[in-house]
């Protein structure tokens, strides 16, 4: 029979000792992979919430665009702005604003950052839910460009008339928008873009 009292080894039952150095390392194992699946985990969330990120900007970027190039455009050329339209397009034009309401900050120089939105584009995505951004014309400053097109100018608004009569064309001011878009892909993930389109 073997004795479980001390024999003369420095710390007494060297059976108890490895049963604790076991013991201690199996719970280091399992804390370690606990903690390789926790970053498994939280790396799978964190590509998840930038790709939804890098599709909320995106549309906030193709919104921006798509508002200051065309719709911007065609307003200034008599279509207003609930009567924009885009048959057969992959998106979606919803205006907010109403027609009066678009036209005075289009035409008229202000500041209006607490205006509501003037527009939500609803691009359709190929795999996943359709991403919406909002459009808003958050400031003008009023050049001398014409109204009816970019290549004539207005020369009764006070601005850029010559000094004297020697022939002198009057300076060209182009009209300063600022637009910000808002882009949401999911419930949480958002992205803003602010543009400063020159007309």
């Amino acid at each position: 029979m073997r004795s479980t009292g001390n024999v003369g080894g420095p710390f007494g039952n060297e059976d108890g000792i490895a049963l604790v150095t076991a013991l201690m390392l199996g719970l280091f194992g399992m804390l370690m992979v606990a903690a390789l699946l926790l970053m498994v985990n939280t790396g799978t969330w964190m590509s998840g919430s930038q790709k939804r990120h890098q599709t909320a900007l995106e549309a906030a970027h193709g919104a921006n665009i798509l508002f200051a190039r065309d719709i911007i455009q065609r307003t200034f050329e008599g279509t207003q702005l609930d009567s924009v339209t885009y048959p057969g397009a992959n998106w979606t034009f919803v205006p907010v604003a109403a027609n009066a309401d678009f036209d005075f900050k289009l035409n008229n120089t202000g500041i209006f950052p607490n205006d509501p939105v003037d527009a939500n584009i609803t691009f359709q995505t190929a795999n996943g839910p359709p991403v919406t951004a909002s459009v808003t014309l958050v400031s003008t400053s009023r050049g001398n460009s014409s109204s009816g097109g970019r290549e004539g100018l207005e020369t009764n608004l006070g601005v850029g008339t010559p000094v004297s009569n020697k022939g002198t064309p009057p300076v060209h001011i182009p009209a300063l928008y600022q637009i910000r878009a808002e882009g949401q892909s999911g419930t949480s993930e958002r992205a803003a873009v602010r543009a400063l389109y020159k007309y």
